[in-house]
C-alpha cells in the first residue's frame, strides 16, 4: 500500500512511524507561506533631482540617488541610462521589499560652462513606473576665463595659415601662469605670452592676463573635420586646466561633383554618351 504513495507522502509516513515507535512526539513542519499573488514593486525616488550648486570646470559631481521599494515584491533596476557628461558608475540591481538602494552618479564638467542639467533614466520591472527620472544639476562656473573661448576654420588647403588669438585671465589668483598648452593637431601650433601692458588687457579681466595664438597650418592640415580641445594647464589652484575647442572644416582645394563620370552601359555603334562634372575651386587665386 505504502509503495503506491507519492514519495513525499511515503517520506512523511516514515518519519510519522519512526517518531511513534521511539516514544516520541511529533510536530508537523509548518507550512512556508506563500507570497501574495497580487505581489508588485514600487519604485519610489524621494529626491529625483540634484543641484550641486557653482563649482569649477574639471570638478565631479558624485551624488547617490536613493531608490526605494515600496512594494510587496523585489524591484528590479533592469538598466540605467545617462545623458552626454553624465556616467552612472554602479547600481543595486535588486532591492527588497521595504529596502532601499542607490544609484551613483557622476557628472564630468570639464567641457561644459554656465548653468547645465543631465538626465539619468533608471529603467525598473514596477508594472506602474517603470522608468524614472533622475536629474544632476550645476552652475559650472570657471575660475579661469577666455575670451572668445573657442577657435574656429574653415578654409580650404593651401591657404594663407589660420590664426585666431585668445585672451586668457582670471579673477581669482594674483599670481597666475601657463604651464603647458597641448595640441590635439600636428598642424595647429599654440603659443602665448603675459600680457604686461595694462592697456592691452581684457576689460572684464583683473589679475594677470595672457594671450594665445593658434596658427592653423593649411599646407600641412588633411581634408576633414576639426573637433577637438586645446588644453592649457596653468599654476591656478582651484582650476589649474582649461579646455578650448577647435572645430570648422579643412576644405580641398578643388572639389569635382560628382567624384566619378559613369556612363554606364554603351552600345558598340552608338553616337557616345554625354555626362557633366561640377568643378569647384576654393582657393584665391
Amino acid at each position: 500500500m505504502t509503495h503506491s504513495m507519492p514519495p513525499a507522502a511515503r517520506f512523511r509516513a516514515l518519519l510519522v512511524a519512526g517518531a511513534l515507535a521511539a516514544g516520541l512526539p511529533f510536530v508537523a513542519p509548518a507550512a512556508q507561506e506563500a507570497a501574495p499573488a497580487d505581489a508588485k514593486p514600487k519604485a519610489h525616488v524621494a529626491q529625483p533631482v540634484h543641484d550641486a550648486g557653482t563649482v569649477a570646470p574639471g570638478k565631479e559631481v558624485i551624488h547617490d540617488f536613493v531608490v526605494e521599494n515600496q512594494g510587496t515584491a523585489p524591484l528590479e533596476i533592469t538598466d540605467v541610462r545617462p545623458a552626454c557628461g553624465c556616467t552612472v558608475a554602479q547600481f543595486d540591481r535588486v532591492i527588497a521589499p521595504g529596502a532601499s538602494g542607490k544609484v551613483h552618479a557622476v557628472l564630468d564638467t570639464s567641457t561644459f560652462a554656465g548653468a547645465i542639467s543631465k538626465g539619468v533614466t533608471v529603467l525598473t520591472n514596477d508594472p506602474v513606473r517603470p522608468s524614472i527620472q533622475l536629474t544632476v544639476k550645476a552652475n559650472v562656473e570657471p575660475h579661469l576665463m577666455v575670451n572668445p573661448g573657442y577657435a574656429r576654420f574653415l578654409q580650404p588647403q593651401l591657404s594663407d595659415p589660420g590664426v585666431v588669438e585668445q585672451r586668457l585671465w582670471t579673477k581669482s589668483f594674483d599670481e597666475l601662469e601657463i604651464l603647458e598648452v597641448t595640441s590635439p593637431y600636428p598642424f595647429l601650433t599654440v603659443t602665448h605670452e603675459r600680457i604686461e601692458s595694462a592697456e592691452d588687457r581684457h576689460e572684464d579681466g583683473a589679475g594677470p592676463q595672457h594671450q594665445l595664438t593658434f596658427v592653423l597650418d593649411y599646407t600641412e592640415a588633411p581634408v576633414g573635420a576639426l573637433g577637438e580641445y586645446v588644453t592649457v594647464r596653468t599654476n591656478h589652484p582651484v582650476q589649474p586646466e582649461v579646455k578650448i575647442p577647435v572645430s570648422g572644416f579643412v576644405r580641398p582645394l578643388v572639389v569635382v561633383t560628382p567624384n566619378e563620370a559613369n556612363f554606364g552601359a554603351v552600345e558598340m555603334g552608338e553616337d557616345g554618351a554625354f555626362g557633366s562634372l561640377i568643378l569647384k575651386h576654393y582657393g584665391s587665386t
